[in-house]
């Protein structure tokens, strides 16, 4: 691996864009720790090749595939800091307020992601799986719904 971070640092010297690709490769592979570091990094530096956003989403996910919900927060929050129209960032801040058990917090995120893409199925689905936390049966089952129509079109 060590030939990959080489070719990496030459080919986006002096920005954040190589830790961001090694921080993406080890996420991709599994090693959600090891991405923790590079993500960090490439977030405290200018990025050419990757969107910020993306960047802070996946470091986001990587702190929720740990368990450490606060960390993921942050870095969602921070994603949306560059770009509060991602529909996606607005459920993966759901899913980290749901599991710390901020309930009113992950609805409202659902439903911000919703009302930027209506059609989100990923949204309905984590809607749905709320309403059955919250037990409220029938809610769920509407969104669950809708979700499994969204899918399998």
């Amino acid at each position: 691996m060590k030939w990959l971070w080489a070719f990496l640092n030459l080919t986006f010297p002096r920005t954040g864009d190589h830790h961001a690709a090694k921080g993406i490769v080890a996420y991709r592979a599994g090693d959600h720790a090891d991405a923790i570091g590079p993500l960090k990094k490439a977030l405290g530096r200018k990025l050419r090749k990757f969107a910020r956003d993306e960047v802070a989403t996946i470091l986001g996910n990587a702190h929720c595939e740990l368990n450490q919900f606060e960390a993921a927060v942050k870095a969602h929050l921070q994603a949306l800091k560059a770009n509060r129209r991602s529909h996606s960032v607005w459920v993966n801040l759901g899913v980290a307020n749901r599991l710390l058990n901020r309930l009113d917090e992950a609805e409202r995120c659902y439903s911000q992601a919703l009302m930027l893409k209506p059609d989100y199925a990923e949204a309905h689905s984590s809607l749905g799986a709320l309403h059955v936390i919250r037990k409220r049966p029938e809610q769920a089952i509407v969104s669950l719904n809708h979700a499994e129509r969204l899918d399998g079109s």
